[in-house]
């Protein structure tokens, strides 16, 4: 509508002013200029529409892998793995885009792959014990979910503002989904009696603490094999950053954890459930030394 508006008032000014050579030239440049720009458009839409409904069925094709590798696996362990398998081809998207926002855009591929375990889970959850779930996962689930953007956006800190952030916030995301499968997995092989069920080892990397509350813990994994950037936020002291790598004096679990500012030095031992921050040294008023803080659950 608008380029016709635009053509007809042309076109008038055209015909007022004389209908000379020079006004023909410039009226057929203009028109196409018109079709160029039309022609530009129409493209610039399908490749829109291309895009999408690449990314549906992708979204479709995802949810299908999923369904298939849980009717094919023998046990949640092998369907764990086999989840994991299938998180790291479409994470493989993200990994091989062009541009930084590309890559951000595909990253949502391994979120989905997540979500679709969990969903699958709970169903089958749902058919082995209906009342608990009714009455007590879904609700906790439910709720949990609710603060899974507030949990992912506090674990990308480090690069608030960047342009890679909302590439890290979805990779937090998947992680935070991720965790609530293996959770949710080991309530349904213990309601299934699968004995041999066993989840993959703890990995340090998570936020630790109630996700509904203020006191937490976390730990993202660093650039360089083992070594760890943490953030500790207790209600009413000094939000403390700092690096940990792992503690050469204690087991696997344990992490020696310097401050920022150097002011503090201390050990962060992490499990399944949870995670302690016991301080060692310290020229900080807000945490003193031999002070210990627990960070129940881990997700």
């Amino acid at each position: 509508m608008n380029k016709k508006i635009i053509f007809f008032a042309l076109f008038s000014a055209v015909v007022l002013g004389g209908c000379t050579s020079a006004n023909n030239e410039s009226a057929e440049e203009s028109s196409s200029l018109f079709e160029s720009a039309d022609i530009s458009t129409i493209e610039a839409s399908e490749e829109v529409s291309a895009t999408n409904e690449s990314s549906d069925e992708l979204s479709i094709q995802i949810e299908n892998e999923v369904n298939e590798a849980v009717s094919s696996c023998d046990s949640l362990s092998d369907e764990l793995v086999k989840i994991g398998e299938i998180y790291d081809k479409y994470d493989s998207y993200r990994i091989n885009a062009s541009t930084q926002t590309e890559m951000n855009e595909k990253s949502v591929y391994g979120l989905q792959v997540w979500q679709a375990e969990v969903n699958s889970l709970l169903s089958r959850l749902k058919e082995a014990d209906p009342s608990n779930y009714e009455s007590n996962l879904l609700p906790e689930h439910q709720n949990w979910e609710k603060y899974v953007d507030t949990m992912s956006e506090r674990m990308a800190y480090e690069y608030e503002g960047g342009s890679i952030q909302p590439m890290i916030i979805m990779y937090n995301k998947a992680m935070r989904y991720k965790n609530d499968a293996y959770s949710l997995a080991s309530t349904l092989a213990e309601l299934k009696g699968e004995v041999t069920f066993s989840l993959p080892d703890h990995e340090a990397d998570g936020y630790y603490g109630n996700y509904d509350g203020e006191d937490y813990l976390i730990i993202n994994e660093g650039m360089e094999s083992g070594s760890y950037s943490i953030l500790i936020h207790v209600e009413g002291k000094d939000e403390l950053r700092g690096y940990a790598t792992i503690n050469p004096d204690a087991d696997d679990y344990s992490l020696a954890f310097t401050s920022e500012d150097g002011t503090i030095s201390g050990s962060v031992s992490y499990f399944v459930l949870g995670a302690t921050f016991y301080v060692t040294e310290s020229d900080n008023a807000s945490f003193k030394p031999e002070e210990v803080y627990d960070f129940t659950f881990c997700y």
